[in-house]
């Protein structure tokens, strides 16, 4: 392949990642970590600990953007995100300061992020596989992905986390696959990302543990040993000095002990279905492995009944071992009898036989993964897929080592194992690029199957631009824009001198929540907080919550000497 188509294929694959994550970027209202994400950043924590004017009886959109100090900042990721990802706060509060806090504006620096995986996911793929087709169809399927879709629409630190817990193994290979010793600096850079990458999200630092795993098995050089370790001395020391006293992170261990008890006591007393049975972890834990693969995405869902597992178990054992003894010894005989197997097994499941035809393939596909893994013309791949299967499986292992360990299942969710995504898709290019030597049955049954998954994938492409997946999206009811934008707008438009806006309390009950704080609070200010993020900096306007109401804005107008309303959040309907 010439350069030039090359950077053709290359561009086009870019530009459609482009479009399929802007479309609908702004449609849809923010959610309640968006929201976090929006007052945290501005050193505001939910409910406003460092806001006593909003818990008295008046006050002003000046009094919620008073200047903020490097303290507030502190407070406010301690209590709304348990110290979790300072880094992408901060770039985010200078995103927002330069380009605006409309729903598009600030998700699309996730969109940025997301595009870069795409870009970075076929240089990854080309440097250290040294194929540039099989670089290309790793960039296609990144760009076509539905969980990095998804999570592009999200003003979260998720896509930037992605980005960089991937570009940080790029730079971990370069370092231990290098034929000559390296520069000091590339341990310097490694040490640098790795900083950066637990300071996106404190999880990421299993992709620090894996890589440290690879050096355990393959790495025979003692500087490369050194040069490693003292890198990792700049992430170390970044943390404990966040989790000092007084800083970001002061909170977090405290916080997810009691995060952890909660979900627990919860498990235990209103929802049995998250305990941590064998079951249930079961349940949990078989969307997340299969959604990591496309050929098998939304199968664990879809496929049912103890029969046509039965039909599928037999035809995939025997589909294999026609294969293997195709490939080692040239005997036919076994594959006559897999083809009519398969025929067969479309007319006997009952139900979804196009899906079990899916799950049939991506068995054989991990089937001719292993026999190349283990040949000798793969030895100097080998290493690789080791270090792609534990970046791959090791993230969600971890997952259910701590759900058995803290007794709920809540845990078990793909965004916290997402970065093993671009590893997975490696897996997959490498086992489609081998499975070209099949037989031409086995070939067959590959591209049918992916055929359809393309079409499964292009459904649920569809269900998050009409916000309405639960898997993706966390919904089955589409979001209506956003209501606090739409109310801000209003009432910068109906407030005259004199005025008084009127928030709704929200809640009721204890808020609830890890810090001494929010735990007693009766009457929420979070209604006020996210209209006032969209209100003028320097506005005058009196406001006060309404202990009374608990959903309605009102805009009290001195002329007329009654209520307007505003909007009506109805319960927990609008606020998302």
């Amino acid at each position: 392949m010439s350069r030039n188509q090359l950077i053709l294929f290359l561009s086009g694959i870019l530009l459609l990642a482009f479009g399929l994550r802007v479309y609908t970027l702004g449609d849809y209202s923010l959610f309640f970590d968006e929201k976090s994400t929006l007052l945290v950043s501005q050193g505001v924590p939910l409910e406003g600990a460092n806001q006593p004017e909003l818990h008295q009886k008046y006050f002003t959109p000046q009094d919620f953007w008073r200047p903020k100090h490097m303290a507030d900042y502190y407070e406010a990721i301690n209590r709304s995100d348990i110290g979790n990802s300072p880094a992408y706060y901060v770039l985010f509060h200078a995103w927002v300061a330069l380009f605006g806090m409309s729903d598009f504006s600030v998700r699309f620096l996730s969109v940025i992020f997301s595009v870069l995986i795409v870009a970075l996911g076929f240089r990854f793929t080309q440097k250290h596989l040294k194929s540039d087709k099989l670089a290309l169809s790793v960039a296609l399927v990144l760009a076509i992905e539905p969980f990095f879709i998804a999570y592009s629409h999200q003003a979260r630190n998720y896509s930037m986390t992605f980005f960089f817990t991937l570009l940080l193994t790029d730079v971990f290979l370069d370092i231990v696959r290098s034929p000559n010793p390296v520069h000091w600096t590339k341990f310097l850079w490694y040490g640098v990302l790795a900083w950066l990458v637990w300071f996106c999200h404190l999880l990421a630092i299993i992709v620090i543990a894996i890589h440290g795993l690879y050096v355990l098995l393959y790495v025979r050089n003692l500087r490369t040993w050194i040069g490693l370790g003292l890198s990792l001395l700049l992430p170390i020391a970044g943390m404990v000095w966040w989790m000092s006293p007084g800083k970001g992170g002061e909170y977090t261990l405290h916080t997810l002990k009691y995060q952890g008890e909660l979900y627990n006591k919860v498990a235990h007393t209103q929802s049995p279905e998250m305990l941590a049975t064998p079951k249930n972890v079961w349940s949990k834990l078989a969307p997340v492995l299969t959604d990591q693969f496309w050929i098998t995405n939304g199968l664990a869902s879809r496929l049912t009944g103890k029969t046509n597992f039965i039909i599928w178990g037999i035809t995939t054992l025997l589909s294999l071992f026609a294969l293997w003894q195709y490939q080692k010894y040239q005997r036919f005989k076994w594959s006559i009898l897999a083809i009519l197997a398969t025929l067969a097994s479309l007319f006997l499941y009952k139900t979804q036989p196009w899906g079990f035809l899916a799950l049939q393939s991506g068995f054989i596909l991990l089937g001719v993964l292993i026999y190349y893994g283990t040949r000798r013309k793969a030895a100097s791949e080998r290493s690789l897929l080791v270090l792609f299967a534990l970046l791959t499986f090791v993230p969600t292992a971890f997952l259910v080592v701590m759900t058995l360990k803290n007794g709920h299942t809540f845990g078990i969710t793909q965004r916290y194992g997402g970065f093993s995504f671009p590893y997975a898709i490696i897996l997959i290019a490498i086992a489609l690029r081998e499975s070209s030597k099949l037989a031409l049955w086995a070939k067959v049954i590959i591209v049918v199957a992916c055929v359809t998954q393309f079409g499964a994938i292009a459904k649920m492409l569809r269900e998050i631009y009409q916000d309405r997946s639960p898997k993706y999206t966390y919904r089955s009811e589409a979001r209506i824009p956003n209501p606090y934008i739409k109310s801000a707008e209003l009432l910068k438009k109906l407030y005259m001198p004199g005025d008084t806006i009127l928030y709704p309390s929200g809640v009721k009950d204890v808020f609830g929540a890890a810090d001494e704080y929010t735990y007693g609070i009766k009457v929420s200010v979070v209604d006020a907080q996210l209209i006032n993020v969209y209100l003028p900096k320097d506005a005058t306007y009196w406001q006060r919550i309404d202990p009374a109401e608990s959903d309605k804005l009102y805009l009290w107008q001195k002329s007329t000497g009654k209520k307007r309303l505003i909007f009506d959040f109805e319960g927990a309907k609008y606020r998302y």
